[in-house]
């Protein structure tokens, strides 16, 4: 099971946090509870969580004031928080919004809700993570003398509405700074949303939902729209609705008759999320310098680099708890080229599976050269199982891909040869790399 992320859990409760715990660790979540507000801190530096989960009844301090104290304080500020409310997010939205909190839901409530709601804050906190961990090696190593901070645009928020006049109304009132378009239909939304980016959709069926949670499904499955958060407004009485529709990928589902602070708190804070991630894409992308690159093949880390960067996280594996994988490719098809059209033809080539590369992984997995037509991707937080099952999906993309290398005028096609390996304790970059070679030969098979 992949580990998805460490969370530090504050509730007073101790059943309700149990019943929370046992949900997360099912997940993959590492969990830490406590019931004393005031040892919150001292948790935060010996866990190093990921996220962190604040419900009531807290001893020592109350939730809000707490909630307050590590959204301000700088060693905490960064962490994704979730607030477990006491009161609807109708009466306390606007506060928590104040406050900075990253998500909130009415408690108690069900760990499922926590549960798909928690999961884009740990995708966030992994690519945070990784920015840090890069940044500290840069550094560590002066190889940067000026780095990135992830600044959040304050733009006007851009939001789709799919939906009749009094949910366009209810988003307006909700969000009056916002840049509001409205599709008539599914098709125009379908077509609004391949000719533009936007920070959230909301969608509200009035009639059949079904068309609806179709095109939610569409959305996480498309490459360039996976993250686009979306709000699903379900009739009053449609309780079976919301719960649909976040298992077909909604980021948030709220009952018509929410009330506007719900609405807005709900709005706000996909925003800033999907605002985030991309300050952290453009961060990560800005950690490829001239430093950090391969000499040969532009757009990917040296091995110099790679080497460094795994020495500082193999350094803290087994105390910190993290997984991660390796996956090795090597390209058969790559040296006839050479031999045929020469060595400006050849890097042609390479540079152009580099680009693949890392066009088929998070922003937050690391692609680096190890020299001629191999190739070795880094996935923080990810087991050899799901590992493997990326390393296939790449592997079977490439293969399938014809290739335009320079002044070769005709197809090119290559062979991946591919293989990954597991952190385990002990480990040393050379033998993580040596365990995840991926061996080329007329007797082996290719992926």
């Amino acid at each position: 099971m992949i580990h998805l992320a460490k969370a530090l859990i504050a509730i007073g409760e101790s059943e309700a946090a149990e019943a929370l715990s046992r949900a997360l660790s099912a997940q993959g979540y590492t969990c830490t509870h406590t019931a004393d507000g005031a040892a919150v801190d001292e948790l935060v530096v010996t866990h190093s969580p990921d996220v962190l989960i604040i419900g009531p009844g807290l001893s020592g301090i109350d939730q809000k004031e707490l909630a307050g104290h590590l959204k301000a304080a700088p060693a905490t500020r960064g962490i994704p928080l979730f607030y477990l409310s006491a009161d609807p997010l109708d009466q306390t939205g606007d506060g928590l919004l104040d406050l900075g909190i990253d998500d909130a839901v009415h408690w108690p409530g069900t760990p499922d809700l926590v549960l798909a709601r928690l999961r884009p804050l740990a995708r966030v906190a992994t690519m945070r993570t990784e920015y840090m961990a890069r940044r500290a090696v840069m550094d560590a190593e002066s190889l940067s003398p000026e780095i990135p901070e992830a600044v959040i645009s304050d733009s006007p928020p851009s939001i789709l509405v799919i939906g009749g006049d009094d949910t366009v109304q209810a988003v307006t009132h909700a969000l009056t700074d916002a840049q509001v378009m409205v599709a008539a239909d599914l098709i125009e939304a379908q077509q609004l949303m391949d000719e533009r980016l936007f920070d959230a959709a909301v969608m509200a069926p009035g009639g059949n939902p079904q068309p609806y949670l179709d095109l939610c499904l569409q959305i996480r499955r498309n490459v360039r729209l996976f993250n686009l958060p979306v709000v699903f407004v379900s009739p009053a009485d449609g309780a079976d609705d919301l719960n649909t529709a976040m298992s077909m990928g909604a980021s948030s589902a709220l009952r018509a008759d929410a009330g506007v602070a719900e609405l807005r708190f709900t709005l706000r804070v996909l925003v800033r999320r999907q605002r985030l991630r991309w300050a952290l894409r453009r961060c990560l992308g800005g950690q490829l310098t001239p430093a950090t690159v391969d000499p040969v093949i532009p757009g990917v880390y040296s091995q110099a680099f790679l080497d460094l960067c795994l020495s500082a996280r193999l350094s803290g594996a087994e105390t910190r708890i993290r997984r991660f994988s390796v996956i090795e490719f090597a390209f058969a098809g790559v040296e006839s080229i050479r031999h045929e059209f020469g060595e400006e033809s050849e890097l042609s080539l390479i540079s152009q599976i580099g680009q693949w590369l890392t066009l088929l992984v998070r922003a937050e997995d690391m692609v680096a050269s190890l020299g001629g037509s191999r190739f070795a991707v880094v996935l923080p937080d990810t087991p050899l199982s799901e590992a493997q099952v990326v390393m296939h999906r790449i592997a079977g993309v490439i293969s399938n891909t014809e290739f335009a290398a320079k002044d070769v005028y005709r197809v090119v096609t290559v062979w991946p040869f591919v293989n990954a390996a597991e952190v385990v304790a002990g480990d040393t970059p050379a033998s993580l790399l040596a365990r995840a070679t991926a061996v080329v030969g007329e007797d082996m098979a290719p992926w």
